[in-house]
């Protein structure tokens, strides 16, 4: 019989490693992924400028090249293109800006409502503490909370703002990098490949434009028709809730 037993101790002692192996590799990668989150985060006020010139970038991409083609030196339309983007922004800014200082300033007035509202709902959740029900979610519903909260926002609006002038160097840097991207490819590459190479690159980024231009087309649609709804409604602050409507749809 023990001859027999032989080859089952081998193949387990075989598989033995594969197993390690199959752990080691699953705890690098752990590691790895810990580390890229902590490089992330370290690098966040870089990453985040980044991502959005990316796709500021992706978005101009069109237009730039409609610039062109209508003889505009490529300079001068990436400038057009920045230009645009910043008067977009400072748009959507300033109606964003107006309107949680207007919504901060009008809040006291809605505060009875939401609290009845608040102890109407709570009423129905007997399992919850009575203090818990009222005492706690009433305090957040406070003017000063609210206002706390709101200020905080705009706080954080007013630092992304500070990283436009990083965004808008990485724009310049995307935009002009497109143009020589071809060259430099068949510069590296052979012919077949290099061909291959950029006919995938091309069609990733037709397909990538498309779908980014489809998604600010929609959520534009989807902001100006809230704000007519609620302008129809007779409701305040219709133009914070379109632009709103507009960034939060692109969640």
């Amino acid at each position: 019989m023990l001859p027999h037993a032989t080859p089952c101790y081998n193949v387990d002692m075989q598989m033995a490693p594969a197993k390690t192996e199959n752990l080691t590799v699953i705890l690098l990668g752990v590691l790895v992924l810990v580390a890229l989150g902590g490089v992330a985060h370290v690098l966040r006020g870089i990453i985040l400028p980044f991502l959005v010139a990316v796709f500021l970038a992706y978005l101009l991409a069109p237009v730039v090249r409609l610039l062109t083609c209508l003889r505009v030196p490529y300079a001068l339309a990436i400038s057009l293109a920045l230009l645009a983007t910043l008067a977009l922004l400072f748009i959507i800014g300033t109606l964003l800006y107006s309107g949680v200082l207007s919504f901060a300033r009008g809040y006291p007035l809605y505060e009875p409502k939401l609290r009845a509202l608040l102890v109407l709902a709570t009423s129905y959740l007997e399992f919850l503490p009575p203090e818990w029900r009222i005492a706690d979610l009433g305090k957040q519903l406070a003017s000063a909370s609210v206002t706390r909260a709101l200020l905080s926002s705009l706080g954080l609006s007013l630092t992304l703002a500070g990283h436009l002038l990083l965004t808008l160097i990485f724009m310049i840097f995307i935009l002009i990098g497109q143009r020589h991207l071809p060259d430099r490819i068949h510069k590296a590459f052979d012919v077949d490949r290099a061909r291959r190479l950029c006919d995938m690159i091309q069609r990733i980024t037709r397909d990538l434009q498309t779908y980014l231009g489809a998604k600010v087309l929609i959520s534009l649609v989807t902001g100006i028709l809230v704000y007519l709804y609620l302008v129809y409604l007779d409701i305040d602050f219709a133009t914070l809730w379109g632009v709103l409507a507009f960034m939060l749809n692109f969640i």
